[in-house]
């Protein structure tokens, strides 16, 4: 794999991540780490980023398969419904 496409994963995979960890799922909360980089996107994301370049490509692909799961399920969700309801 080349490093464009590994350095791509990385940055998806960081900001997926965060965005689910602090937006989606609140875990900062849950866990109470109500604190910076814990509650902010750009912080928790740069964290990540330099943390997720130590990790393997398919631990990464994992994640963003994951996230975008997680993320994507109510949009896909409430378009099903619309096209049920609509007349």
């Amino acid at each position: 794999m080349t490093e464009f496409i590994h350095q791509l994963q990385i940055l998806f995979a960081a900001i997926l991540s965060a965005v689910y960890f602090i937006e989606m799922a609140r875990m900062h909360k849950a866990l109470r780490i109500d604190f910076r980089p814990f509650n902010c996107l750009m912080c928790l994301s740069t964290w990540l980023a330099l943390g997720f370049q130590f990790v393997p490509s398919f631990v990464l692909t994992y994640i963003i398969v994951s996230c975008l799961a997680g993320a994507l399920v109510n949009p896909i969700k409430n378009f099903i419904q619309n096209i049920n309801f609509t007349k």
